[in-house]
C-alpha cells in the first residue's frame, strides 16, 4: 500500500463568471481614495495553516490527515513594489517524514512584484529546490490590486495559467479569482476589507517510493484581505475547499478525496518576535 501524502499548499483557479458578483463600482469614488500597499515597507508576518485531507484508498478504507503549520516571515515591500518575503521559522504538527516543507531551509527568500496575478509571480532565489514547496502559501500573503488602486465598492478580476510546486508535484494550475473592495475608511486607525472568491484547477505528476503517482484538483478559495488606512496590511484569512484525486499509474491504483485548508496571517511590526 502507498505511503500516507502529504499533499501540501494549494492555490486556486475557475471561471470569473462563476464567482460570486462584486460589488458595483460607487460613480462618486475617488482615486485619491483608492486601496494601495504601502511602499517601503517591512513587517514579520505570522502564518499558521491547519489542512484537513480525507482519502478514500483503494482498499475500501480511508485515512485521515491532519497537520498544522506555522511559519514566520519578513516581508519587505520596496518603492518599485517588488516584494520579498524571507522565511524566517517553520514549524509542523505533527512531523511527518513525507512532509517535503519540513526541509525548506529558514532564510529561503521569495522576491515578486505586488499585484502580479501569474502562478509563478513569487519565485524562491535561494536556489534550493524544497523552497518552492511553500511558493503557494508566501503567493497568497498580498492581495492582488489593480495598477491604479481598488476604488471603493468595486470589483475586478485577473486570471493565469501556468506551472508551479504542490509539495512532491509538479503541477499545471489554471485559476480565476474575482475580487471586491468595501468602502475605504477616512479615519487612522481604520481598514478596508478586500474580499477574494477564486476557483483554480491543477494537474500534475510526481514520485513517491520510485513510482509515478498522478494528482488533480479543483476547488475554491475564498479570503478576507483587511487593510488599514495606511495602506499596510492587518490581517489575512483564506479557506480553500478541493476535492482531489490521486493515482499510481503503474498499478491502476487511484484514490480520491476531499481537502479543507485555513490559513491566517498576522501582519507585526518588522522584528516582532
Amino acid at each position: 500500500m502507498m505511503r500516507p501524502l502529504l499533499l501540501g499548499f494549494l492555490v486556486t483557479i475557475g471561471a470569473c463568471a462563476s464567482a460570486p458578483p462584486a460589488t458595483a463600482p460607487t460613480p462618486a469614488a475617488s482615486v485619491a481614495s483608492a486601496i494601495h500597499l504601502r511602499d517601503d515597507w517591512r513587517s514579520t508576518v505570522i502564518v499558521e495553516r491547519v489542512d484537513s485531507i480525507m482519502l478514500a484508498l483503494p482498499s475500501g478504507g480511508h485515512q485521515l490527515q491532519r497537520f498544522h503549520r506555522t511559519a514566520g516571515f519578513t516581508l519587505s515591500i520596496g518603492s518599485s513594489g517588488v516584494a520579498s518575503i524571507r522565511l524566517d521559522s517553520l514549524r509542523i504538527d505533527p512531523a511527518m517524514a513525507d512532509d517535503a516543507t519540513s526541509s525548506v531551509p529558514i532564510a529561503a527568500v521569495w522576491t515578486g512584484r505586488v499585484g502580479d496575478p501569474a502562478i509563478n509571480a513569487f519565485r524562491p532565489s535561494s536556489g534550493n529546490p524544497s523552497a518552492a514547496q511553500l511558493t503557494a502559501v508566501v503567493r497568497g500573503l498580498l492581495p492582488r490590486l489593480p495598477v491604479a488602486g481598488a476604488q471603493p465598492r468595486s470589483g475586478w478580476c485577473d486570471s493565469a495559467t501556468g506551472t508551479t510546486s504542490s509539495d512532491m508535484f509538479a503541477v499545471t494550475e489554471r485559476r480565476t479569482a474575482t475580487w471586491s473592495a468595501g468602502n475605504v475608511g477616512g479615519a487612522a486607525g481604520s481598514t478596508t476589507s478586500v474580499q477574494l472568491w477564486e476557483d483554480f484547477e491543477q494537474q500534475g505528476e510526481g514520485s513517491n517510493q520510485g513510482r509515478t503517482v498522478t494528482m488533480t484538483a479543483q476547488g475554491r478559495r475564498t479570503g478576507t484581505y483587511y487593510v488599514g488606512a495606511d495602506g499596510r496590511i492587518i490581517s489575512v484569512k483564506l479557506a480553500d475547499s478541493s476535492a482531489i484525486s490521486i493515482g499510481i499509474p503503474q498499478t491502476h491504483e487511484l484514490m480520491s478525496g476531499v481537502r479543507y485548508s485555513w490559513t491566517t496571517a498576522r501582519f507585526l511590526p518588522a522584528g516582532t518576535p
